[in-house]
């Protein structure tokens, strides 16, 4: 799927790629993977010039990384 999504993004083809990624995160049982899945896609209303639902996908992103990050220090302790 990475192959086919990069032909999208080469495109400008983003609802597509919005998709496969979609599909990407469902698959992956990494919480890490679902947050860098979250984080590529917010990047893509940046490029349509809508900053509005960019800055929105990425409050929800910073959100979830503080979230996974204080779950992750406290298995480490």
């Amino acid at each position: 799927m990475f192959l086919q999504s990069e032909l999208f993004i080469k495109r400008k083809n983003y609802s597509e790629t919005i998709k496969l990624l979609d599909q990407e995160q469902k698959l992956s049982e990494s919480s890490l993977k679902k947050i860098r899945y979250q984080y590529v896609q917010a990047q893509f209303p940046t490029l349509e010039g809508n900053m509005k639902k960019a800055f929105e996908r990425f409050e929800i992103i910073a959100q979830k990384s503080l979230d996974f990050e204080i779950v992750f220090r406290e298995k480490m302790s």
